[in-house]
């Protein structure tokens, strides 16, 4: 995980039993030290974001609020990476596909809205919204 990864969200990860090494100043120097570490000691990489498991994973989400509040209308979704929201809005919309489905980012990772209007856009530093802070969406 990147540094500055708070502090909970690796606790979390550690209590089912992985080894978390923390590492980079941002997901690319993170992913860096995972390749390396896929190469040096064999381990398999999952990627955050961009992988078709993680997504179904994802998309649990969208079925428990479908199932939580069955007359839902409107998901606000945050993105970074694209994977939360590709797999929310596919699970729900595979089941009511009249919910509409907003992704929302953090002010200074505006990369997917630079991605669909084709613009260029500065990555900003430090955000609360870490989890969100993606330099290149899938």
């Amino acid at each position: 995980m990147p540094e500055g990864t708070p502090f909970n969200k690796i606790a979390r990860t550690e209590d089912f039993g992985a080894c978390v090494i923390v590492h980079g100043k941002d997901l690319i120097e993170s992913t860096d030290e995972v390749n390396r570490l896929v190469e040096s000691e064999g381990y398999m990489f999952i990627h955050p974001f961009d992988d078709p498991l993680i997504l179904a994973g994802q998309g649990t989400l969208g079925l428990e609020m479908i199932q939580d509040q069955p007359d839902l209308d409107v998901v606000v979704v945050p993105v970074g990476g694209g994977g939360l929201i590709a797999g929310v809005a596919t699970a729900i919309k595979g089941v009511k596909p009249e919910v509409e489905i907003i992704g929302v980012q953090a002010d200074n990772y505006p990369m997917v809205k630079a991605a669909f209007y084709g613009t260029d856009e500065k990555v900003g530093e430090a955000t609360l919204a870490e989890g969100i802070a993606v330099e290149e969406p899938s």
